[in-house]
């Protein structure tokens, strides 16, 4: 979707759940995407910003599924920083701004968190 530009009154950062689409807006400008798992995933490392989520509090692990947990775990790893990054280009490629600002903001591994350089109010 095209990036729209925003009222004065909406120059609000927003990251925000509304039926099957988020709405995301940063600098003054909103997009409107499509829902993921990664742009879940995204929105609930910025309601904590500076915590450090486990991959296992992100992606469902079924104890049942493999008797190794640091296999669960990897797989887990891989899974989330695969759907994060997908989210991030996508983010990317309708809002710029917004892509890079979470492109460096975003860490994943075995624990992911969101941490900007300054910090950014979120409306969620």
């Amino acid at each position: 979707m095209a990036p729209l530009q925003q009222s004065q009154v909406e120059k609000d950062n927003v990251f925000r759940l509304e039926g099957h689409y988020w709405t995301l807006s940063y600098g003054g400008l909103l997009v409107r995407l499509k829902d993921s798992k990664g742009l879940r995933d995204i929105a609930r490392l910025i309601e904590r910003p500076g915590s450090r989520l486990h991959v296992s509090e992100l992606a469902s692990l079924s104890s049942a599924a493999d008797s190794n947990s640091a296999q669960r775990i990897e797989r887990a790893r891989v899974a989330v920083t695969m759907r994060i990054h997908n989210a991030l280009g996508r983010i990317g490629k309708e809002h710029h701004a917004l892509g890079r600002h979470l492109s460096h903001a975003v860490k994943t591994g075995v624990a992911c968190t969101y941490e900007p350089e300054t910090p950014v109010k979120w409306k969620l």
